[in-house]
């Protein structure tokens, strides 16, 4: 039996789409696959292609909208024309974001970032790493006894965050 790779990203490509996702980091997948998929937490998001009748994407993102319990996926629409009725409709019926379907994957990837922050749960309070270390998630900063530290970027802090939850 073969084991079904995971991935954090999906990718859709409905009928009328012209061309699919230029993301080489989703996995391409059919309508039915990403709902059972989204519903088993194997993902985060779905970049969903779309041409200009959205008919099977805003009929496909109600289904997701009602079918997902708890947290819901983040889904970027790639549509031809984002100033168009379609992608009104689009954002109408769930979808977080719209990018051109023919975005270069940076884009895409900046894009799907900035979607992750404002889905995953933002660290609260602080947590202590060593009897005389602990990390602050109001001001991001690693507190040491008498010693002034300053900020940690930002990639660094929740990398730490996420080490300092799972310690053990």
């Amino acid at each position: 039996m073969q084991a079904t790779v995971k991935h954090s990203v999906l990718s859709l490509r409905f009928a009328s789409a012209a061309t699919s996702s230029q993301d080489n980091n989703s996995q391409p997948v059919d309508p039915d696959e990403a709902l059972r998929r989204l519903q088993a937490d194997d993902a985060w998001a779905v970049l969903a292609a779309s041409g200009e009748d959205v008919h099977e994407l805003t009929n496909w993102l109600m289904r997701l909208r009602h079918r997902v319990g708890g947290r819901l996926p983040g889904v970027i629409a790639l549509l031809p024309d984002c100033a168009s009725p379609g992608a009104m409709a689009a954002l109408k019926a769930g979808a977080d974001a719209l990018l051109p379907i023919d975005s270069p994957p940076p884009l895409i990837r900046a894009q799907l970032a900035r979607l992750r922050e404002r889905i995953a749960p933002q660290p609260e309070g602080r947590i202590r790493l060593q009897p005389q270390l602990e990390l602050d998630a109001q001001d991001r900063k690693l507190h040491l006894p008498d010693r002034p530290l300053p900020p940690l970027p930002a990639q660094q802090f929740h990398l730490l965050w996420a080490l300092g939850t799972r310690a053990g």
